[in-house]
């Protein structure tokens, strides 16, 4: 069976971060995906939508803008807030 979603260990073996960091680009992930209208699940993210806004493929290769424009803006300025509040 196909697993589509990413949990908190999916995202901090995939990045390398802690595991509070990780449930927080969940949640980012899952308040853009709301926000677009998707109905999201607390704790798991789709990993398409979780590559994406990471810039990542599954196969380690950076994404660009001019390859992949769906990558929004919105993405990046929510990635940006969230870094600046782990900074404080």
């Amino acid at each position: 069976m196909i697993n589509y979603y990413c949990t908190v260990k999916d995202v901090m073996a995939i990045t390398g971060v802690k595991e509070s960091k990780a449930y927080n680009l969940i949640k980012q992930v899952n308040n853009e995906l709301h926000k677009q209208g998707y109905i999201t699940l607390r704790g798991k993210a789709p990993k398409a939508a979780l590559f994406n806004m990471l810039g990542i493929t599954e196969t380690g290769t950076p994404l660009t803008k001019d390859k992949y424009p769906e990558i929004s803006e919105s993405l990046k300025e929510s990635k940006d807030a969230a870094d600046r509040q782990d900074v404080q």
